[in-house]
């Protein structure tokens, strides 16, 4: 893959040669500096307005059209049209946006943002590349490598702008231009200084610090040298990702295949999939049709329970050894024959897998770590299924149809909420519940399982320990269930005091589902 951009030794006093040596595209960011810049500055200050201290407020939906609408912006300008596509990308990232909105989970928060980001990244280049021509791999290589270039770009908004100036003021002398670059870069180091050394100074002399008591903000480690951050950094990076777009070329065909002997993995494939086999088949004689008799002292349970995540191990091994034989052997049709068998094996261990945790959550509830097995483990199905037709279908484009399946499940993980799920599962069964179970139900999920929780005080708390609670050494002593109450009525005070004064910047729906439940469980428990 061949991959042609700047140095990246780009200040002003040597902008002109530099210039000559540039793409189009990165010359029309230059000669629309002012434009360009100016929009990736309001974009870093709506960043900061929508994120300051607000990870999942209403404010989200407003980023992600801000995004979508400035990357338009900036495309338009630059000349690149906008592709068939890309309305995928946009509408993934809409919905993740939204999706924030409805969730105070930590977990889930975190994701959306990197989903988002994943999927603006892949959208921007579609955009500028013929990534229909890509291979698995090759996408992913040139994805890193568009990373580090925007890493490598981070000078570029300054020196783009040191030259701007100097142009600006009529630069027929080479000296005004490295004075300008000089003051701009002292400028600059100085403000960054500044941020650390400023609130350091007010903290250590009162007679200093109320000289500037009367400014619009506290200079400390709080807002302004933190929204300054925000505001620089959302600048930089979203200017560094445009430039470092315009600039790199990357090969519009696919790698070609490598030439390795065939017989090599016909060897190796053939003998893991005659173990897979073996494998497969006492799943399919003991697991599921409890045909078999096990070894004295096993019961089923005990035997279904053990191993779901060594084949979770497995099974993406066998994802990615596939992929390797399909991209460094040459085309063999034994060779595909054995990459079937060990597709379909893997489908049974997926089964298997799904199966013993099934049976696990049946005896000890649900927690989000089971839930995302089982959802990663469908997801893992689909995606096999997938690399299972491009073993057939070389044209088969086996990156997006992964990007896909995995960018609508995670979606659709994100939107059902998936604490809420544990919380009406778990008091669905309230009978076998444990303490164990209470205190993650209280504890261990965020505020959306608020309103299921509210129903937790018309339940009856199962007295008898469970093997779980044995290991974990909770005690079961007399008068748990008046403490338990207690613990209740506490978190519910707690939840009401968290959200009673939501701002609009930090509205969330989960946020006032919780607020409006606590509320009314309060008033209930008054009467």
């Amino acid at each position: 893959m061949d991959i042609k951009y700047e140095t990246g030794k780009d200040f002003a006093a040597d902008a002109a040669s530099n210039q000559r040596e540039e793409s189009p595209l990165v010359q029309r960011i230059r000669g629309n500096y002012g434009y360009i810049a100016g929009m990736c500055l309001a974009y870093g200050i709506l960043f900061a307005f929508c994120q300051y201290k607000n990870p999942n407020g209403i404010t989200w939906p407003v980023l992600v059209c801000a995004t979508i609408g400035i990357a338009y912006l900036l495309l338009k300008k630059v000349g690149v049209k906008v592709k068939k596509g890309t309305t995928v990308y946009v509408v993934g990232m809409a919905l993740l946006g939204v999706s924030t909105t409805l969730t105070c989970s930590g977990f889930l928060v975190f994701f959306n943002m990197v989903g988002f980001l994943l999927l603006f990244l892949t959208g921007m280049m579609h955009q500028f590349y013929e990534d229909d021509k890509w291979n698995f791999p090759t996408f992913l290589m040139n994805m890193t490598v568009i990373c580090f270039m925007t890493i490598g770009h981070v000078f570029r908004p300054f020196s783009h702008g040191f030259a701007y100036l100097a142009k600006a003021k009529g630069e027929n002398s080479g000296e005004k231009r490295k004075t300008a670059a000089a003051v701009g870069l002292g400028i600059l180091i100085a403000a960054g200084l500044l941020l650390v050394i400023f609130p350091t100074l007010l903290r250590s002399d009162m007679v200093f610090a109320k000289i500037f008591e009367g400014l619009l903000f506290e200079f400390e480690f709080g807002p302004a040298s933190v929204i300054l951050f925000m505001i620089l950094t959302g600048f930089v990076a979203s200017y560094a990702f445009f430039s470092a777009l315009c600039s790199g070329q990357f090969e519009e065909k696919e790698e070609e295949r490598k030439n390795y002997n065939p017989l090599i993995a016909i060897t190796f494939t053939t003998i893991l999939a005659a173990v897979y086999a073996l494998y497969a088949g006492i799943q399919v004689f003991y697991l599921f049709l409890k045909l078999g008799s096990l070894p004295d002292g096993v019961t089923y349970s005990a035997y279904a329970r053990q191993g779901f995540f060594e084949l979770l191990f497995v099974g993406i091994l066998n994802f990615i050894l596939v992929l390797t034989c399909m991209s460094l052997f040459q085309e063999n049709k034994l060779l595909r024959g054995i990459l079937t068998v060990i597709c379909g094996c893997t489908f049974i261990m997926i089964a298997s897998a799904v199966y013993r945790m099934a049976l696990y959550v049946e005896t000890y509830h649900l927690t989000l770590l089971r839930i995302l097995v089982l959802w990663f483990l469908a997801i893992l199905a689909l995606i096999m299924g997938g690399v299972t037709v491009s073993i057939y279908r070389k044209c088969f484009p086996l990156f997006r149809y992964v990007a896909l399946v995995v960018g609508c499940g995670y979606i659709l993980l994100s939107l059902a909420k998936p604490d809420r799920l544990i919380a009406e599962y778990n008091l669905r069964h309230w009978e076998t519940v444990s303490l164990w179970d209470v205190q993650y139900i209280l504890y261990g999920l965020s505020d959306d399982a608020v309103p299921v929780i509210a129903k937790m005080g018309e339940k009856k708390i199962a007295e008898d320990k469970s093997s779980e609670e044995e290991e974990s050494g909770i005690e079961c002593e007399v008068g748990w269930n008046k403490n338990v109450e207690q613990e209740i009525r506490n978190y519910f005070y707690y939840i009401e005091d968290r959200y009673k004064n939501i701002s609009v910047r930090e509205l969330n729906l989960a946020k006032v589902q919780a607020r409006n439940a606590a509320v009314k469980w309060m008033e209930k428990e008054d009467d």
